[in-house]
């Protein structure tokens, strides 16, 4: 059962539509949740050593789970307080989930300090589990022939399961209600354990002295949970582990080839299925990223500031009032090519202009225009963008694409930033409480692994 178990976990079906969406984080964020939530369940250790690994091990679980889906950090000791009032876990077991959980607060706090409880739950396009009719019977028959029909010792374990896969479900598809894309990846967390538990209540079979209707019941318990392995087998099929084409990097290859000495500048990709998450204006999915190689760090979208509200300004009155030359007010966001990737209404808004051009891309599945003012994302002379700051000769100051902030410098120019240029080469500050946090998570996690490898060869 346990085997089973973590083969619907892995590959089924919310694992398999996470994927399929891009959610990848998923993946390592339920094996944490999973791994510290079991650990909390399990026999406490009768020796010092062996204590010392299991407390470094639910604090590696936790903190796994909450670097990739940082909501699945409070999963393990929601399962297990919902298992101990169901009478089926002590209060132990709460306590060992419970640091799990602290483990993986601690290594967010670098995160947590300037995110607010709103932004954790609102931020962000959530995603839809758009389930199949077929599937979510098979998954509620299961649920319910286990509880029904399965062995005394997992009816408790099933309900539960059948309850936490309903919630991981629920979570999902609650996107109307105002939740974002941190609860809707927590729900595929847990719809994937809860998914699994069931899986597990019924893989063991039907108890010897079980009557004929109890064991036929079992069986099509059976049937049901392997319906549920098919979105896997058509994911291992594709040979892609249900992960998405990739539909931009060859495609913005010409980014790097026909950026400027300067390097490349950004790109604004406007239309569906955009790479990472997007912002919208008038029902129009769009976002920016940066030309060249696109960098992980860029597919999550912090809270919006100065610069992407005067973005969002700006592409709304490009739809009330077209330009004849936008190009100079996309220069001043370090725009150097617009990408169309579907049909919308802006279709009509570039179709006429004179200073953003279509390029005519053989290869490029997407319409391209390229501003063909002069665009840089420094405004000083041989100043280039290095990834995560700017590099330069010496000048006194510099006007750069990013929104005001402090920590960019004192200055500002409306929402972009003016920063001292004097050192030819400006960084984002680090702010100190930021950097005690992120080393706090670091020892956290050093302490944790040390444990777990001192107590190897302790008696349990």
């Amino acid at each position: 059962g346990a085997a089973v178990a973590g083969l619907a976990a892995l590959i089924g079906p919310a694992t398999a539509v996470a994927m399929q969406e891009g959610l990848w984080p998923v993946l390592p964020g339920l094996a944490g949740a999973a791994w510290a939530t079991g650990t909390a369940l399990a026999p406490w250790p009768r020796t010092w050593r062996g204590r010392i690994g299991r407390v470094g091990s639910l604090m590696l679980g936790g903190a796994a789970a909450g670097s990739f889906v940082p909501l699945a950090a409070l999963v393990p000791v929601a399962l297990v307080l919902l298992a101990w009032m169901s009478r089926a876990a002590s209060w132990r077991a709460v306590a060992s989930a419970a640091a799990g959980t602290a483990a993986g607060l601690a290594v967010l706090g670098p995160w947590l300090w300037w995110v607010s409880a709103e932004t954790i739950v609102t931020a962000g396009d959530p995603s839809t589990w758009r389930v199949p009719w077929w599937l979510a019977a098979a998954a509620a028959a299961t649920a319910v022939l286990a509880v029904l029909a399965g062995p005394e010792r997992h009816v408790v374990g099933a309900g539960l399961g059948g309850l936490v896969l309903a919630g991981g479900g629920f979570l999902t598809r609650a996107g109307e209600i105002g939740i974002g894309s941190e609860p809707s990846a927590v729900g595929y967390v847990l719809a994937a354990i809860g998914g699994a538990i069931v899986v597990a209540c019924v893989a063991d079979g039907a108890d010897e002295g079980a009557s004929v209707l109890g064991r036929a019941g079992i069986r099509l318990a059976q049937l049901a949970a392997a319906v549920l392995f098919v979105p896997a087998i058509v994911m291992v099929a594709s040979g892609s582990l249900g992960l998405g084409d990739d539909r931009f990097g060859e495609a913005l290859a010409f980014t790097e080839a026909r950026s400027s000495e300067a390097g490349p500048g950004r790109v604004l990709l406007i239309g569906e299925d955009l790479p990472g998450q997007a912002r919208s204006v008038d029902s129009v999915p769009y976002r920016v990223i940066s030309g060249g190689e696109v960098r992980l760090a860029e597919a999550w979208l912090p809270a919006p500031r100065a610069g992407d509200q005067a973005l969002a300004a700006y592409l709304e009155s490009l739809l009330v009032e077209p330009q004849l030359r936008p190009g100079s007010r996309l220069a001043e966001f370090g725009i150097q090519w617009v990408v169309l990737t579907s049909p919308s209404a802006f279709d009509d808004v570039f179709a006429a202009t004179l200073d953003v051009k279509r390029l005519p891309l053989v290869d490029v599945p997407f319409a391209v225009f390229e501003n063909v003012e002069q665009v840089t994302r420094a405004d000083a002379g041989g100043w280039t963008f290095t990834g995560y700051g700017y590099a330069g000769p010496p000048v006194p100051a510099v006007r750069i694409a990013e929104s005001r902030s402090e920590r960019w410098g004192a200055g500002s120019d409306g929402w972009a930033a003016i920063a001292d240029g004097g050192e030819s080469t400006i960084s984002y500050r680090v702010d100190p409480t930021v950097r005690a946090l992120a080393q706090v998570a670091l020892s956290v996690i050093v302490l944790a692994a040390a444990a777990v490898v001192a107590s190897v060869g302790a008696r349990r």
